[in-house]
């Protein structure tokens, strides 16, 4: 039952990314050279040293944990992050990890990138489009 509730409730969250205040005034592109600019709070439910690795977790995940994947660089080796959500306030990103630990009992957290990351792997969300993150 816990399962199917949060699955729905990423589902509605899923469907709110796609839409920001900014969107609905501005045309996307000048969305994303904003926040280009600034801070994009992701939330993280696995990182991976292969690309490889977190698309085989993608496959055997529950669906409420499916999202892109992103690639980045720490000490300078590239690990490949499966994000949920992203938002422009870490508040925001803290308190929604906080939300899929206690439900789903994994270790989210909110890895903090200057602009948007580099997604190097989209997949099919729920709705059967390609999953695209947009800061909240």
């Amino acid at each position: 039952m816990k399962r199917l509730i949060f699955s729905l409730l990423m589902l509605v969250l899923a469907c709110g990314a796609t839409f920001s205040a900014n969107a609905a005034t501005a045309p996307k592109q000048v969305v994303k050279q904003s926040v280009a600019k600034n801070k994009v709070y992701y939330v993280v439910v696995q990182s991976f040293s292969s690309l490889a690795g977190a698309k085989e977790f993608l496959v055997k995940c529950p669906d409420a944990l499916e999202g892109p994947i992103y690639e980045t660089t720490v000490k300078g080796k590239k690990l490949y992050r499966v994000c949920v959500a992203c938002y422009n306030k870490k508040s925001d990103a803290v308190e929604d990890a906080r939300t899929i630990n206690e439900l789903m009992s994994i270790n989210a957290w909110v890895w903090a990138n200057n602009g948007l990351a580099k997604c190097v792997y989209n997949g099919v969300a729920l709705n059967g489009e390609p999953h695209d993150l947009n800061p909240r």
